[in-house]
This record gives structure tokens, C-alpha cells and sequence, in this order.
């Protein structure tokens, strides 16, 4: 049984971005990766729950990715971030 994963440059070409963008999914809590030694691997179930879960949602800077997180998980963890 093999298991899809990606690193972030894969991760980062599969959605048409940056590196830097997927490492801000990540530090907000987004996206959740695997880290193995100083490697991150994302599974192909984690990126199909991000894109089912984030349809539709402004991910365009990091302001924008913690109020997204906010809203997904109905929580309030960035409310009062310097970011907001």
C-alpha cells in the first residue's frame, strides 16, 4: 500500500505558489506536515482535507491564513495577534 507525500517545492508547485506561502500554512496551522530530520513531508490525504476544508477561503497573506484558520476551526487563536 504506498502512500502519496510531497515535500513543500512540490507542495509549492501544486498549488501554483511560492515556498514561502506553504511555509506560512504551515507555521499558521494549515497545513500539517510530517517533519523527518529537517525534512517536511505532506501526505496526499493532508493536502485533499486542506483543499476540501479551505475552498473558497482568502489564504493571500498571513493575515488573511489566520483568520481562515479562525473561521475552519471555530476558534479564536489569532484574535488578538499583532497580525489582526
Amino acid at each position: 500500500m504506498g502512500v502519496n507525500t510531497y515535500n513543500r517545492e512540490q507542495v509549492a508547485e501544486l498549488f501554483q505558489t511560492n515556498v514561502e506561502t506553504v511555509s506560512y500554512l504551515m507555521e499558521v496551522g494549515i497545513l500539517k506536515p510530517i517533519k523527518i530530520g529537517k525534512r517536511y513531508i505532506f501526505s496526499e490525504d493532508m493536502i485533499q482535507q486542506f483543499l476540501k476544508s479551505y475552498e473558497g477561503k482568502n489564504l493571500q497573506n498571513k493575515l488573511e491564513m489566520m483568520k481562515s484558520y479562525d473561521e475552519v476551526n471555530h476558534t479564536s487563536r489569532y484574535q488578538n495577534a499583532k497580525y489582526y
